[in-house]
């Protein structure tokens, strides 16, 4: 098919030059000239730029002749020459010629070439918007009409059968190791002292492997309501699952992080309890959100349109299937937002206890721990990337992030199940040799837990009894002490009532005594080789009598002050003449 502009006109009629497009083609043909198809409008336009001229310039005459202003400016004749033009209308040798919105007006041929030439089998006014079509001279050897534009093909584009076979095959063995892995610490449960966290764990790994089976399934095998509610699963599993990990993992780092806290144990547990739960409120309180305001739904993907070949004019438009929501890219960085900080701080706390000491056998070393956290963050990075950057490609995308969360779930079982498989094969080993009772293991488990726990209490009461006995002491010094002191008032008070007396017995005897300290108190050879005596035997309370005494007693009751009381390197103080007294 073939498009053209009418060369010349089929009417007989002479235009505006006085000939007909017959004379005129007749013309041209004896002077020798070659006849081209726009011979004939170039013909007729100048007739129309004659015939706008002859038009201003007979007005501008008029004006200049008739008008009180006779000079006519430059853009006054260029505005007068367009307004002729748009009134210009003559019959010409290519037809009618006028003029609309600064086009010329004309008939648009339609050949279709049938043979080694071409056939008129329509035209096209433009003037009229007016299509005539004459059918009898079509001719068309396919079943139907030809095709009036390109072939436009859509295809599309979805994860190959082998591809989601082997990755399938691949997340079941997965599956299948996990729940192997779960039933054996049901089993072994005693064996283990992180309580229900293993369970916990391997349930995670169970849902995040899970997410992989469901993601390769799509619209070329399921109707579009089915794979919309599919979008909404897969991101609850994997989201969940990933949560549930995470959240575990953490934990137990932290509680290696924290085993030097005054807090009980069962406090400590009951606490790691509450910290899981509020992981999974907030995570699940965000996907209600979304499920909620803005729910995923089945969203197709266009992608760059591929030719066939040269020589067809078909080209492809292949497509694929995604989940999508209005507000994807808010909600993605909302789920991942409040992630982020925790994997951080449990790569920081793993990081911290990478080289603690795990006293059980039967624990996760401190070094698998940390490797599982980094392990967790890197690959969850990693398919954050792969997910976004893969999206045009569903089969790239399907096999890079299926890989990513595969690998990641065993490298976290290999880390965190190892050492309990090496304990329970040494247990199983130990029973074959020495062939001990089923429940001997628990059993010397039990014992050093209770042996823990009795010296924990035997600690306690020992501390208990020796405050009590600091305390009875403190009492008995106190006691003692207030005692003394009275003592000591009575005697200063005694003293103070025979010092008058003391005087005046001096006075009269005119000599003094003293007294030698060794460990028993002694009166001076002065006073036992005199021969002075009391008065009578009712003389014990004399001033002499007293002031002996209290040489004797004053002494005695200030060295009880002294702590320990004094040794004997320190009676030869007292066996001079320290104490004289009047």
């Amino acid at each position: 098919m073939r498009l053209q502009r009418r060369a010349l006109s089929s009417s007989e009629a002479p235009g505006v030059s006085g000939r007909t497009p017959q004379q005129f083609l007749r013309l041209m043909t004896l002077e020798g000239s070659k006849v081209e198809p726009l011979h004939g409008y170039a013909y007729d336009s100048v007739w129309a730029a004659a015939i706008a001229l002859t038009q201003v310039m007979e007005a501008v005459k008029l004006r200049e002749k008739y008008g009180v202003q006779k000079n006519t400016s430059e853009e006054e004749l260029q505005r007068k020459l367009l307004e002729a033009l748009k009134h210009t209308y003559f019959q010409g040798v290519t037809g009618p010629v006028f003029f609309r919105n600064g086009e010329r007006m004309a008939s648009i041929e339609l050949l279709q070439f049938q043979g080694s030439g071409g056939v008129l089998v329509g035209d096209f006014n433009t003037s009229t918007q007016q299509l005539r079509v004459i059918n009898h001279l079509l001719r068309f050897k396919g079943p139907a009409a030809a095709r009036d534009r390109t072939l436009a093909l859509e295809q599309r584009l979805h994860v190959g059968l082998l591809m989601f076979g082997i990755v399938s095959s691949a997340a079941a063995l997965t599956i299948i190791i996990t729940l192997t892995a779960l039933l054996f610490t049901l089993i072994h449960r005693t064996h283990t002292c992180s309580g229900c966290l293993e369970e916990l764990l391997l349930l995670g790994l169970l849902l995040s492997s899970s997410s992989v089976l469901i993601s390769g399934l799509d619209g070329a095998s399921l109707s579009p309501e089915v794979f919309q509610t599919l979008c909404s699963v897969r991101l609850w599993i994997l989201s969940l699952g990933h949560t549930v990990v995470l959240a575990v993992l953490f934990l137990r780092s932290w509680g290696l992080y924290s085993l030097l806290s005054t807090k009980p144990p069962h406090q400590r547990r009951r606490s790691s309890l509450c910290v899981l739960l509020c992981f999974l409120l907030m995570d699940a309180f965000l996907l209600s959100t979304w499920q909620i305001l803005d729910p995923l739904r089945r969203e197709e993907l266009q992608h760059g349109e591929q030719s066939v070949s040269s020589g067809q004019d078909i080209v492809i438009r292949p497509f694929s299937e995604t989940c999508s929501s209005t507000n994807m890219e808010l909600w993605t960085i909302a789920l991942c937002g409040y992630k982020a900080p925790l994997m951080g701080l449990g790569c920081f706390v793993a990081s911290s206890i990478r080289k603690s000491e795990v006293t059980r056998r039967s624990e996760v070393s401190s070094f698998s721990l940390t490797l599982s956290m980094f392990s967790l963050t890197l690959f969850s990075v990693a398919g954050a990337a792969a997910s976004l950057l893969t999206t045009h490609n569903p089969s790239l995308h399907f096999c890079l992030r299926s890989a990513i969360i595969l690998c990641c779930n065993i490298c976290i079982l290999s880390l965190m199940f190892t050492p309990q498989l090496r304990f329970w094969k040494v247990c199983v080993k130990n029973s074959e040799q020495q062939k001990p009772s089923e429940t001997q293991i628990e059993t010397a488990e039990e014992e050093e837990k209770e042996a823990a726990e009795e010296e924990e209490e035997e600690e306690e009461e020992e501390e208990e009894e020796d405050k009590k006995l600091l305390i009875r002491l403190n009492q008995q010094l106190k006691s003692h002490t207030a005692q003394l002191d009275a003592d000591i008032e009575t005697l200063t008070l005694q003293l103070r009532d025979s010092e008058p007396r003391l005087q005046h017995a001096a006075r009269n005897n005119g000599r003094a005594r003293c007294v030698r300290w060794t460990h028993a108190a002694q009166v001076c050879s002065e006073d036992r080789n005199s021969g002075w005596k009391p008065s009578s035997p009712d003389s014990i309370n004399s001033p002499e009598h007293v002031q002996r005494r209290l040489s004797v007693q004053l002494p005695i009751l200030h060295l009880s002050y002294l702590p320990g009381g004094v040794s004997a390197s320190s009676s030869s103080t007292f066996q001079q003449d320290h104490f004289l007294f009047p």
